[in-house]
């Protein structure tokens, strides 16, 4: 079942949640969300790529790097957060 939120307004303030109390969308992995009219998804599986071990200095940046870049643009891209 799909929520709106909102209605829709030119130049709406959209309140959600209240001070202190946290706001999550996607209770699960298993949740689809998705962004700007994208199809919604579930959460990316976790790849090799998502360590943070050899992420220190551009000296290192190599293709471990390119991969986990990669990973974040298809991850933001799959939401709609990324135009593709």
């Amino acid at each position: 079942m799909a929520y709106q939120i909102g209605d829709g307004n030119s130049g709406e303030t959209t309140n959600v949640g209240r001070s202190g109390v946290p706001v999550q969308i996607g209770g699960t992995a298993a949740t689809t969300v998705g962004f700007y009219g994208a199809t919604p998804v579930v959460q990316r599986a976790t790849a090799a790529t998502h360590t943070t071990t050899a992420v220190v200095t551009s000296a290192s940046y190599g293709t471990l790097q390119v991969a986990q870049m990669q990973e974040v643009m298809n991850t933001l891209a799959g939401l709609g957060l990324w135009a593709a």
